[in-house]
C-alpha cells in the first residue's frame, strides 16, 4: 500500500484544485492501491471532511488529518 498525501490551509479555493488532482489521478493512474491523505488545520477541516463524506467516485480511498486534533 502507498501513501499520497497533500496539504489545504487558509482558503476553501485550495480544495478546488485538490479535487482537480484526485480527478486526474482517477482518471489516468492504472494502479490505484494507494491512500490519498489530506492534512489540514481547522480552518478547512469541515469543508474537506464534508467533500470525503460525498466523494464515492474514487476507487482509492481518501483520508483527512486535522494537525490540531489528530
Amino acid at each position: 500500500m502507498n501513501l499520497i498525501y497533500t496539504s489545504i490551509g487558509y482558503n476553501i479555493k485550495w480544495l478546488e484544485i485538490v479535487v482537480l488532482l484526485l480527478n486526474s489521478i482517477e482518471k489516468y493512474t492504472i494502479i490505484k492501491d494507494f491512500d490519498f491523505l489530506i492534512i489540514c488545520d481547522d480552518n478547512m477541516f469541515n469543508y474537506i471532511s464534508e467533500f470525503i463524506k460525498y466523494s464515492t467516485n474514487y476507487s482509492f480511498n481518501i483520508k483527512i488529518h486535522n494537525v490540531k486534533k489528530n
